[in-house]
């Protein structure tokens, strides 16, 4: 994941998708 952040030059847009990301999935392991 970070490699491709570092890739696309967006890192911090990258990281906030994936942490949405990471925050859904755990969300609807959770349910």
């Amino acid at each position: 994941m970070a490699l491709a952040a570092r890739s696309l030059g967006k890192p911090d847009a990258a990281s906030r998708l994936v942490e949405v990301l990471l925050n859904v999935a755990l969300g609807d392991r959770r349910k």
